[in-house]
């Protein structure tokens, strides 16, 4: 299967899973083996089970894996910042890293962010510069909440 590129083929592969999905339900082996092939639990087959096969089949882990990306490339700055904050405060270090490999400048945007990704290199120099800024309000709170809210702790090593 061809890597999508964009919003609108990340739709033509939704409307892939649905077809494969409705093949499978309809009798079609090909189809249910394809899916199947992709399921722990080899019983009943559910709407996410079709875009999970093909995910799986384009290499990728999962579905949320596999769309993300061509999300991301689809975001303005202010709404990767968001999605960063986010996988920062949820713990979800693979959207980290698909954010930042989208745009890496966006991890030095301001203090609290760099708290939370624990670039300590960067906090360093940004407090020796500014150290008034250590107390200063980003967003809704101060940079030391920041490092305390994000689990990217949970991926250092």
């Amino acid at each position: 299967m061809a890597e999508a590129t964009s919003v609108g083929s990340m739709e033509f592969v939704r409307r892939q899973a649905l077809s494969l999905l409705k093949a499978a339900k309809d009798g079609d082996t090909t189809s249910t083996e394809r899916i199947r092939a992709h399921k722990s639990n080899r019983e009943d087959m559910k709407l996410a089970d079709a875009p999970h096969a093909l995910a799986r089949e384009a290499g990728q882990e999962s579905w949320p894996k596999f769309k993300f990306p061509h999300e991301a490339a689809a975001m303005d700055r202010a709404q990767r910042a968001e999605r960063l904050k986010n996988a920062l405060d949820e713990g979800q270090h693979w959207r980290v890293e698909a954010v930042l490999a989208e745009d890496p400048s966006i991890s030095h945007e301001n203090l609290g962010r760099e708290c939370a990704l624990y670039d300590a290199r960067a906090v360093a120099g940004r407090l020796a510069e500014d150290p008034s800024a250590a107390n200063r309000v980003v967003g809704v709170r101060e940079p030391i909440l920041h490092l305390k809210s994000s689990r990217h702790w949970q991926d250092a090593g």
